[in-house]
Order: structure tokens, then sequence, then C-alpha cells
């Protein structure tokens, strides 16, 4: 009996490393990969939130929110566009209206999204030269109380001062 159940413990072992090795192998992700995401994306400039700031007061860039309609509807940067990620081709039109040497700062939610990279990337690719990303995005921008609007109402500071 104890001997059985080893053959059939290492049988599961067996065949879930097959399954595992095969939809890796077919999906061309993790270790059959050919090349890291990072390695496909351009070289992008990731900006704090102190320079983050110092941008937006001096009006030296356009922000950029990558994050879906409701979430920008719900509260953004004051004065940021809304070219959400995952409509880009939606929102291509708005490219149209921004100058490829303007710098733009794009951003989402914070650190746990990734939107903002991909949409700088493809802003990138799109022959925008000045893209940088503001990792720390919304969530690192609210936290310090800085300026933010919500759809359909007037733009409010958040500072506590």
């Amino acid at each position: 009996m104890n001997r059985r159940l080893w053959r059939e413990c290492g049988i599961t072992l067996l065949l879930a490393a097959v399954l595992g090795f095969g939809y890796s192998y077919f999906t061309k992700q993790g270790y059959f990969a050919r090349t890291s995401a990072a390695a496909d994306q351009p070289k992008l400039i990731v900006v704090s939130l102190p320079e983050a700031k110092a941008a937006f007061d001096s009006h030296a860039a356009t922000f950029i929110d990558a994050r879906h309609e409701f979430e920008f509807s719900e509260g953004h940067i004051q004065g940021a566009m809304n070219i959400p990620f995952a409509h880009l081709d939606q929102h291509a039109y708005l490219l149209d209206s921004l100058s490829n040497e303007k710098r733009l700062i794009v951003y989402c939610d914070g650190v746990a999204c990734n939107s903002s990279i991909e949409l700088a990337a493809k802003l990138k690719e799109h022959g925008f030269s000045r893209v940088e990303v503001f990792y720390g995005g919304w969530q690192d921008w609210t936290n310090a109380g800085y300026p933010i609007e919500r759809a359909g109402n007037h733009a409010r500071s958040g500072m506590t001062k």
C-alpha cells in the first residue's frame, strides 16, 4: 500500500511538471519566454513625487492619466488628460493635440499599476520624445494632498497647510 501511494504521488508530480512546462512552452512565458517584458520596453524616465510636483507647479508638462475613465472621473491630478491604456485606440485622437516635443508625465494608481509604463512605451512608439512615468501615481499624489479634481467638479486642493 505504501509503495502504491508513493508511485501515485510520483506520477502526479511528473504530470504536473509536464503540464506546467508544456503550458509555458506553448504560451512562450516563464522559462520559455523569448525576452522579458522589460527588455521590450523602450528606456523610460521615472520621476519622483517632488519632480512631478515641480513640473505641475511650473506647467512644464502635460499629465496623462492611464487609468480607466471611471477611475479618472472619480479623481485625477488637476488638469490631467485621460488616455486609458486599455482603450488607447479609442483615445488616439487626443494624441493629435499634443506636440511630439511636449514633456508628458504618465501616471496610474501607483506602484501596483503598470498601465503608466505600458502607455508611456506606446507614446514613445508614437514618436513622443519626452515621455516620463510618475510611478507613485495617484496614490502618492493624493497622499501628499496635492491638487486634484473630479469630473464635473471644479479643481480642489487637498493641501492641508
